[in-house]
């Protein structure tokens, strides 16, 4: 985990979730997650964080932290599912050789095998990329997201960014000419 990445990822969006995972059968925590709304990594190397933690992690002072959101929540059943380690089954996908910066992210289309594109900003890759690192498509129920991989094991899950259709429309025109 890296932790400053992911503060920044949060302070650009002045929010930060505490997710806790978890097990389903004995009610136990399993992992926490830190969350910007878009993408979540899981905590390791920290002692048990709890929402009062949260601006003392970011290096909030009192005053910064009322203007943000921070809250403690326990992760949502519908992702549950999807934070099981890597499965042979599932495919790599495929990072492009282009990437698009439009509004000051780079975003970059990442295919999967049926030729689909999840379109990702790469600071969200940066909390939880090695070179070593596999990324999967997984269909949840709040939309596809990027599961990223090291080894076998979950890093970070990145929901995609959704192309706004004037930026579709000029990379079309583009492709075009």
């Amino acid at each position: 985990m890296k932790l400053n990445k992911i503060r920044k990822l949060c302070k650009a969006k002045a929010v930060c979730i505490l997710l806790a995972e978890f097990s389903e059968e004995e009610g136990t925590l399993v992992r926490q997650w830190l969350s910007d709304g878009v993408g979540m990594w899981p905590v390791s190397g920290l002692p048990e964080l709890k929402e009062a933690n949260l601006g003392t992690l970011l290096g909030l002072n009192e005053k910064q932290a009322e203007k943000w959101v921070l809250r403690e929540e326990e992760l949502p059943g519908h992702l549950q599912g999807y934070l099981g380690d890597l499965m042979s089954w599932e495919s790599p996908l495929k990072e492009s050789v282009i990437s698009v910066n439009a509004g000051g992210r780079e975003l970059l289309p990442l295919w999967d095998k049926e030729g689909r594109v999840l379109w990702i900003d790469r600071a969200r890759l940066e909390p939880c990329w090695s070179e070593t690192a596999v990324l999967v498509r997984r269909e949840t129920e709040s939309g596809p997201v990027a599961a990223v991989f090291e080894g076998l094991f979950l890093a970070g899950i990145l929901w995609a960014e959704a192309m706004p259709e004037d930026l579709r429309r000029e990379l079309r025109d583009v492709g075009a000419r």
